[in-house]
């Protein structure tokens, strides 16, 4: 997900522009200055990264504009670059309508190329513990109390925005399959989910925790325990012991549970 977008003039190296979608950002200015000093005298249009824990640094510079976007390292590099020439297409088109850039202007141009990047959030966990149930109350409103195995990858888009953000859900099927490998490296965000009982939080921390953490080293995770209004269903605090991961706790069936689900996204993506 691109989290922040930085623009100086090329000349003398001053802010421009700065704005950050999320509250993470790049506040590491030695970073982003040695970027800057390594594209300042080219020629022609170079990009340069900077992969600093779970983020990638992208700089160039072209006609007088040095442009740097901070991203997840779960965006892959050549998604990267297409993002970064789109914007600086964008900025170098509209700079030559006017000598003052506007605020509101360069906003707009930000929020257009920040939506040409959704943000990928799976939901991956052994079967019936609520996977189908979380992806059908997001994206159609629908609670779905009849239990049917999911048989592949599905995906859907998520009505509503999170801040400027496009959302695409990616539900993993219960049962292991080929295609888990094939999508779990897009995701920029993973929910492992557990029905709270003490046998599927033992099994999910046996399966589906080690697996997450060697094929998406660098996507953010949580875990959903649902099925919090049964009598089997370990508190929170329990659950806690397994996973040294930030757990919400979700009854799927009660009418405001697709507002949580909202308020547990809105903390995955902005936090």
């Amino acid at each position: 997900m691109l989290r922040q977008i930085i623009i100086r003039r090329l000349s003398d190296g001053s802010l421009i522009y700065s704005k950050a979608f999320t509250k993470v950002e790049c506040t590491n200015t030695a970073i982003e200055l040695e970027l800057f000093n390594s594209v300042k005298n080219s020629k022609k249009l170079k990009l340069k990264f900077k992969d600093f824990s779970n983020f990638s640094l992208v700089c160039g510079a072209d006609d007088g504009y040095y442009l740097a976007l901070l991203f997840d390292r779960t965006n892959p590099k050549t998604q990267i670059k297409e993002i970064f020439q789109s914007y600086m297409n964008q900025l170098i088109q509209y700079t030559k309508t006017t000598e003052k850039l506007n605020r509101n202007k360069l906003d707009s141009i930000a929020t257009n190329v920040v939506q040409e990047v959704p943000v990928t959030v799976g939901f991956i966990g052994l079967g019936g513990v609520g996977k189908t149930t979380i992806i059908m109350l997001l994206s159609k409103r629908i609670i779905n109390v009849i239990y049917s195995p999911s048989l592949g990858v599905v995906h859907e888009e998520l009505q509503e925005k999170i801040g400027d953000y496009r959302v695409i859900l990616t539900e993993f099927p219960g049962v292991y399959r080929g295609d888990w490998n094939k999508f779990i490296h897009d995701m920029d965000i993973l929910f492992i989910v557990t029905d709270s009982s003490q046998y599927n939080i033992k099994e999910t921390k046996k399966v589906i925790l080690p697996f997450v953490n060697s094929e998406a080293p660098y996507a953010k995770k949580y875990v959903i325990a649902t099925k919090q209004d049964l009598p089997y269903a370990l508190s929170l605090k329990e659950i806690s012991k397994h996973f040294n991961l930030k757990i919400f706790g979700l009854c799927t069936i009660e009418p405001e549970s697709r507002q949580k689900l909202l308020n547990i996204l809105r903390t995955a993506i902005l936090g």
